[in-house]
């Protein structure tokens, strides 16, 4: 989405009931282009899947689908019967400012392997960062992941929506999301949704 000092703000609506923690919301910007995702569990029967939005800009209609400049879309992937989530979400305060080191978030990813499984790992973050500096990666047991590093600036709110897909052997995890940051806000879980505000991470194991 392209326009003059706007604000959008965008989240997934399951079977009518909005999905809070997918909120992306970066504050006011001149251009927006957001993606989001998640594992739900499904009912029997029909589904419906909807993206709802908020938006305080100029009227723009979206009716040409082969100009790349304005672009919305669904998908949807059904997992095999029986695949294993893993659902983890930040329930603590956590204050942002590490003057640029990077530190764990806290977010207790722990789960235990029989056998070989390939991993999605997926995670979101929302956080109000008030334009300073913040990256985010994924920490498997003591390694982090360099192909989940996102870095945002500039932006009210620092958004990310990341996938890893990992092959992990039998044995312990403790997964985490690691962080480096200059702003100077706290997140707390408790006025996470009066704030815009979300992290939670995902780890769907197939095979």
């Amino acid at each position: 989405m392209a326009n003059s000092n706007v604000s959008f703000q965008s989240r997934i609506k399951l079977n009518k009931q909005a999905e809070k923690t997918t909120d992306s919301y970066l504050g006011m910007v001149a251009e927006i282009g957001v993606h989001n995702g998640k594992v739900f569990s499904l009912p029997n029967g029909d589904n419906k899947v909807e993206v709802e939005y908020k938006y305080n800009g100029k009227s723009i209609a979206i009716e040409d689908t082969t100009n790349n400049k304005f672009v919305q879309s669904i998908y949807a992937f059904e997992f095999p019967e029986g695949t294993v989530v893993h659902n983890f979400k930040l329930e603590k305060p956590l204050t942002l400012n590490t003057n640029g080191d990077w530190k764990p978030m806290g977010i207790d990813g722990k789960f235990n392997l029989g056998s070989k499984k390939t991993a999605l790992i997926i995670y979101h973050l929302n956080i109000m960062t008030k334009k300073k500096l913040f990256k985010a990666r994924v920490r498997i047991n003591n390694k982090f992941n360099k192909k989940s590093v996102i870095l945002t600036e500039g932006l009210e709110y620092a958004y990310a929506q990341a996938y890893v897909l990992k092959v992990l052997k039998p044995g312990s995890y403790s997964l985490d999301i690691e962080y480096s940051s200059f702003a100077q806000n706290t997140f707390t879980p408790e006025l996470a949704e009066v704030n815009n505000e979300s992290v939670f991470m995902q780890v769907v194991l197939l095979d």
